[in-house]
């Protein structure tokens, strides 16, 4: 057996019991996935890395070739669709990541003789275990197409092999953990911070064992790291295979180099990779351990503290471990979080990267909770008690979580996507920008084939789509962007067919007397006169009564970050057909509340422009003026309300509103410019 070694002390679970509870936190976490999971891509990258792993294409630095290769294997179930195979990779490996935690908490208690009594054991094992699996992020990870829960299936394996190391320092335990390392190395780089504890591994391993010469177990230490960085072979041998999707198009050592090493987002390298991060004030300022801190209990509720005793335990029970597990924890935690908050393209990303770091945290946390169990609980209705008690915290964060999280009918990016798709022309070009933009219209395009008489053209998604010319994308060089900004627009004014353009495309800049809105694209139109932008919009053309999205009733629909931007166009679209009495730019507040995280859309109005679309006035006035009393403060509140009167047929009121929120925001422009139109209309 992989995990095995010396037997377990009396009275304690052995490996085969660990092995069941483990078994069963992970069937349940797996059930709660399927329950949850996407039946289709949703956003960011995940209709990217679908059709990476469907085509054994080459996706974003550094290529996630262990990804490309397992996720490719789901992609031949016989139910669901493509994505949902893929999605369903995630579920898989996320079980396997929460059952590996509960495993090792409690072969680890066992093992370090924390406690003795088999009913505590399981369930602190099973309170972790589930704490982990129903936390928000790590969910969120699990019922879409992400290298994340691959990537945390992977760490808990090395951490598995750290610790029947720190049992015995048996060097098989440093070849398996370096085998382990290398083969995490070839789907995420948050491994990297795995090294140090391997190199610790590998010199106690050699000062611990006279009979291991040093030489030779370094040797076999880098070959047992090095061989599974062979799988990043793939991309080279998948590039000259000239396969559909092809990113980095690493068919030069250059470009092999520069696509396995990020080069390509060198500027945000910098701002993770540093120690010298250690001694700024940013990383010593309370305020940002205070939000770290913050975040824990959000994630994991307020058993967290239990690992800073666990930590102390296992100072006290097993020095040889502690360095290790202390190191991952604090760079993989503390420091990343304070190095990646200082970087405004990463906002998104902060707890995702955290993962790996917090896995040695649930094990602490583990471990201290047991400390307090077992000198709690000396009774048999004590034992009873505060085991049943602690395995009902997870259930009750799981409840909380799981409106948060479910993506369970969420068609919305898809619908999206294909409803656009459908409203273009024959033979059109469609110039994409953006994440989610490229990579759920990749997906639709390489997998679902649709519209193939469309010329797909990427920007800044490292040529996605083979038709896009190597120069057409962003550079830090001025002069080389606006020579392919010229490049684009040079084409652009030469070709006969009709041209769209993803919004915030720099090509509209440079095209803007010649843009017209089409819905949420933009359409270029040399022979059209300059309107105002509420008589383009009126001419647009763009088919809103027909664009229906599955699951926009949901408030799933504002609880990802990339669902935000992908629906705020036809949402506005529907609102505006509604307040037809002004352009754009006064129903932009009403707006932000598509540009806010999930837990504040609600308290920011969100649910009342939910209830806007779905034509249930009444239900918004009351949802909105809640929001309105309850923070009497902010103008855009008051406007958002006004809005609302206004669509009611109810203008003297939304006056009010309005000169209210021009006296909380003097000379604000909107409010002043939605005065006077209301104003002449009556």
């Amino acid at each position: 057996m992989f995990f095995s070694s010396s037997a377990d002390p009396p009275g304690n679970p052995s490996t085969p019991t660990a092995s069941w509870i483990a078994v069963g936190v992970g069937f349940l976490s797996l059930c709660t996935y399927l329950l949850t999971l996407a039946p289709t891509v949703v956003g960011g990258d995940s209709g990217e890395l679908t059709t990476a792993a469907f085509l054994l294409g080459v996706p974003h630095p550094p290529g996630y070739p262990l990804y490309c290769l397992l996720a490719h294997l789901f992609t031949y179930l016989p139910f669901g669709s493509v994505a949902y195979r893929v999605n369903l990779f995630s579920a898989t490996t996320a079980a396997v990541t929460a059952a590996l935690l509960t495993y090792l908490t409690v072969v680890s208690a066992s093992r370090l003789t924390l406690c003795r009594n088999n009913l505590l054991l399981t369930a602190t094992g099973g309170t972790v275990g589930l704490l982990w699996a129903w936390s928000q992020k790590f969910w969120s990870q699990s019922v879409m197409a992400e290298v994340y829960t691959l990537h945390t299936a992977l760490c808990m394996v090395y951490l598995i092999c750290l610790f029947y190391w720190s049992l015995d320092c048996n060097p098989k335990w440093f070849y398996r953990s370096a085998f382990v390392v290398g083969l995490g190395l070839t789907n995420h780089h948050l491994t990297l911070m795995f090294l140090p504890p391997l190199a610790y591994q590998g010199l106690w391993t050699a000062l611990t064992q006279k009979k291991t010469r040093f030489a030779p177990l370094c040797l076999k230490g880098l070959l047992s790291f090095g061989l599974p960085l062979l799988i990043y072979l793939y991309l080279p041998i998948r590039s000259f295979m000239d396969v559909s999707f092809d990113w980095g198009k690493t068919q030069t050592w250059d470009t092999f180099l520069a696509h396995i090493t990020r080069r390509q987002y060198g500027a945000y390298k910098e701002e993770i990779v540093g120690l010298k991060s250690l001694i700024d004030a940013r990383f010593w300022n309370w305020k940002t351990w205070e939000s770290y801190f913050h975040h824990l209990t959000k994630q994991y509720t307020w058993l967290w503290p239990a690992a800073l005793l666990g930590i102390a335990v296992l100072f006290r029970k097993q020095k040889r471990l502690f360095f290790p597990i202390s190191f991952i924890f604090f760079f993989g935690t503390l420091w990343l979080w304070a190095n990646i908050r200082a970087n405004p393209y990463s906002h998104y990303l902060h707890d995702l990267f955290l993962l790996s770091g917090e896995l040695p945290l649930m094990l602490s946390l583990g471990w201290g909770l047991l400390w307090i169990l077992n000198r709690v609980g000396r009774t048999k209705i004590g034992i009873v008690t505060m085991s049943a008690a602690v395995l009902f915290i997870p259930i009750g964060m799981a409840r909380a979580n799981w409106p948060m999280v479910s993506r369970h009918g969420d068609y919305i990016v898809h619908d999206f996507h294909t409803k656009i798709l459908q409203a273009l022309p024959k033979n059109a070009i469609y110039f994409l920008y953006g994440d989610t933009n490229t990579s759920v219209s990749l997906y639709l395009r390489l997998v679902e084939n649709q519209r193939p008489d469309i010329l797909f053209l990427d920007y800044n998604a490292g040529q996605a789509f083979r038709e896009t010319p190597s120069n057409w994308g962003p550079s830090k060089d001025p002069e080389n962007e606006a020579t392919g900004l010229y490049s684009i627009g040079h084409f652009i004014w030469q070709v006969k067919d009709p041209v769209f353009i993803s919004y915030l495309h720099p090509i509209i800049g440079v095209l803007s007397p010649y843009i017209v809105p089409f819905g949420p694209l933009a359409h270029f139109d040399s022979g059209k006169d300059r309107k105002t932008s509420w008589q383009s919009f009126q001419q647009s053309g763009f088919p809103w009564a027909e664009f229906q999205l599955r699951g926009i009733e949901k408030p799933i629909a504002f609880s990802d970050y990339w669902n935000w931007a992908t629906i705020a166009d036809c949402l506005l679209g529907r609102i505006f057909e509604k307040f037809g009495y002004s352009g754009l730019e006064t129903i932009d507040p009403f707006a932000r509340v598509l540009l806010l995280d999930a837990e504040t859309w609600r308290e920011s109005g969100g649910l009342s422009l939910l209830y806007v679309c779905q034509n249930r006035f009444e239900d918004a006035l009351n949802e909105q003026y809640r929001i309105t009393v309850a923070h009497p403060k902010e103008p855009a509140h008051f406007y958002n309300l006004g809005l609302l009167y206004v669509a009611a047929g109810q203008k003297e009121n939304a006056l009010l509103l309005w000169r209210k929120a021009l006296e909380l925001h003097p000379n604000w422009p909107t409010a002043k410019e939605a005065i006077s139109r209301l104003e002449a209309s009556r």
